[in-house]
């Protein structure tokens, strides 16, 4: 007799349940059991549950594929369609409760056939996809074409840095504070291709929490830049107040020079703080001669 308070198949058949375990352990097997269960009417109420009432879900289409194979052949052999070689009808688990539900071979051989010919309506997918179907049967409500595609990876990676592409170019034609907005962007970045790059991270970190970029709100480092650019100002100052004398006079031109435009020049910055900072660095050990007997 199967221990009821151990058994993972009956646990899941009968209340919500998380299966946390390593590769190889059978989950797979699990998943299909409780499939087999609910379809074959093996669950608490002992009625068959609809395949549209049910839903798996995985990662990749691989796992998809191979559960929904399992399945099949499961239920196959089940309704006397392939050889009971072929593969497992009903484990343990299983059998028990057809014998507790006072199942004859002779019904559960009808379940499984009318089980096997809902198969293909049963949503096994990966998350996206099961959400796809979603999507698609509740389209017109959720204002969607219900034709709607999925792009692929690869398109939609492309689609994104097309529009991103468009959008620059237009800020930088139109002038004025969406130019220096655009050529900030690609300046912060280092470059065109980090500025897709950053865009892309951005629109897909958004995508993930379902936020619309309309709620992001200024960055904290935006506040901090803010407060170091007044720190450099005014030791800049204080240098530029010592004279001409001071070692770092012409570093501090350039760096109050940097600040006076909006946004900062960068290259003028970092040479204004080099010419500050390398004044002030000890020189190297020059080498000593050996001396003379």
């Amino acid at each position: 007799m199967t221990d009821h308070r151990l058994d993972p198949t009956l646990l899941a058949l009968e209340q919500n349940a998380v299966v946390a375990a390593s590769a190889g352990t059978g989950k797979t097997h699990l998943i299909t059991n409780v499939y087999l269960g609910f379809a074959l009417g093996l669950g608490p109420d002992g009625h068959p549950v609809p395949a549209e009432r049910i839903a798996a879900t995985t990662f990749s289409r691989a796992a998809a594929r191979e559960i929904r194979e399992r399945l099949e052949l499961r239920l196959a052999v089940l309704a006397g369609e392939a050889p009971a070689e072929s593969g497992v009808g009903l484990d343990a688990a299983l059998s028990e409760l057809a014998a507790r539900r006072g199942l004859s071979e002779r019904e559960l051989r009808t379940r499984a056939k009318r089980a096997l010919a809902e198969l293909p309506r049963t949503a096994i997918d990966t998350l996206h996809g099961l959400a796809a179907r979603l999507l698609r049967t509740h389209a017109l409500a959720l204002d969607l074409p219900p034709g709607f595609t999925i792009l692929e990876e690869q398109a939609a990676f492309e689609d994104v840095e097309a529009t991103l592409d468009d959008v620059l170019t237009r800020a930088i034609e139109a002038g004025g504070e969406r130019e220096r907005a655009a050529l900030a962007l690609i300046d912060a970045a280092h470059g065109l291709e980090n500025a897709r790059a950053g865009v892309r991270s951005l629109l897909a970190l958004l995508d993930e929490e379902g936020l619309d970029a309309d709620t992001l709100s200024p960055p904290e480092h935006t506040r901090d830049a803010r407060t170091i650019a007044e720190t450099l100002r005014g030791t800049a100052l204080a240098i530029r107040d010592h004279g001409a004398e001071h070692p770092g006079y012409a570093g501090a031109l350039d760096v109050l020079g940097a600040l006076a435009t909006e946004p900062p020049n960068a290259e003028r910055l970092e040479a204004g703080l080099l010419g500050i900072y390398k004044p002030r660095q000890k020189p190297d050990k020059l080498p000593c001669a050996a001396a003379p007997e």
